[in-house]
């Protein structure tokens, strides 16, 4: 699956938008092929308890991405991943430390925000199909190899 060719990515994070709530995060998802090159670790106590995983079905999938996404959740924080493949939400809450390699000289290109520079590193990173941002506000951007291919206002703009 590529991003540009699959409505996935793109109908979910707009399913998530749909019924976001007031204490809603923002949310990241990697939508992956191979996570080997991916520099990555979970967030979070393994004492707190999490959904099991993984999980399939767009509709499940964006409720609970929902879910996770309220500030109240101590799995807001983070990316979630999503297997191209299957389709599946394998991982959740994922801090990502992508390679500065491939860093924009130009300060103007380079995304502001932490969650947004991520995603578009992180994007560029072998085996990343692409990832999603959706922010607070209801804008949506998806990164593929370190480009916006993807961007949709907010509805409320």
């Amino acid at each position: 699956m590529t991003c540009k060719t699959s409505e996935f990515p793109l109908t979910l994070l707009k399913l998530i938008s749909a019924t976001k709530k007031k204490q809603f995060s923002g949310v990241g998802i990697v939508f992956y092929n191979d996570l080997q090159l991916l520099p990555m670790t979970a967030l979070g106590s393994t004492a707190t308890p999490k959904p099991h995983l993984p999980i399939s079905q767009i509709d499940t999938i964006a409720r609970t991405l929902t879910i996770l996404s309220d500030l109240q959740s101590p799995w807001h924080d983070g990316f979630h991943l999503i297997n191209s493949d299957s389709q599946a939400l394998t991982h959740i809450s994922q801090f990502l430390a992508p390679p500065l390699d491939h860093l924009p000289d130009n300060k103007y290109s380079r995304p502001s925000g932490a969650r947004l520079m991520t995603a578009m590193l992180s994007s560029m990173v072998t085996g990343i199909d692409c990832i999603g941002v959706l922010n607070t506000s209801g804008e949506i951007t998806i990164y593929q190899n370190g480009r916006v291919s993807i961007k949709v206002a907010s509805p409320h703009e």
